[in-house]
């Protein structure tokens, strides 16, 4: 008996990285399908990598960027809520879920979910440019205007910042402004 237990451990060692080697080649042949825009055989593919290894937040985002594309976003919203659970200090998963709501018309829910990544990262300005124009186009100017007063007092945003107030405010000194940081020297 005492010769089995070496026997079982080697055993068990030697399945455990022949899943994690199986693993790490569905996420290979899944990176090839999202490089060829093969959206559904991608997620399904990292769905199996991360059957054999859950514990993956890579593997996770790429499976859910994947749906995104081929556009599931019901099950974008889903999976991407039990992985904000798993991956807490992961905010992409949040963003990626914002992404999904917006694409189906849940815009307030979405923007509360842009609101939450600011405030755990107010350093994410290219993110609040971006979801500030987003809210512009999607006639949601209370945000829009909320975050480019916030994008103001950076140098690197100001200018952005500026174009979605003067659209806002028309004739205001927001075109003044941006009249200045626009001209040539």
């Amino acid at each position: 008996m005492a010769r089995i237990w070496p026997l079982l451990l080697v055993a068990v060692l030697f399945l455990g990285s022949c899943s994690t080697t199986r693993a790490k080649s569905q996420a290979a042949l899944a990176e090839e399908a999202i490089r060829a825009g093969h959206w559904e055989r991608a997620a399904a593919l990292y769905e199996d990598a991360l059957s054999l290894t859950p514990n993956n937040p890579q593997w996770r985002y790429n499976q859910l960027w994947a749906l995104l594309q081929n556009k599931e976003y019901e099950q974008v919203i889903t999976l991407s809520e039990e992985a904000a659970k798993d991956f807490q200090n992961y905010l992409e998963f949040l963003q990626i879920r914002a992404k999904a709501l917006l694409e189906i018309g849940r815009k307030s829910e979405a923007f509360d979910l842009y609101e939450e990544i600011f405030e755990k990262n107010p350093g994410a300005r290219e993110l609040q440019a971006l979801v500030m124009e987003t809210a512009l186009e999607a006639d949601e100017s209370a945000v829009a205007e909320k975050l480019a007063k916030s994008l103001i007092g950076h140098k690197e945003w100001e200018k952005r910042a500026l174009v979605v107030l003067q659209t806002l405010y028309p004739d205001s000194w927001y075109e003044l402004a941006l009249a200045y940081l626009s001209r040539q020297p």
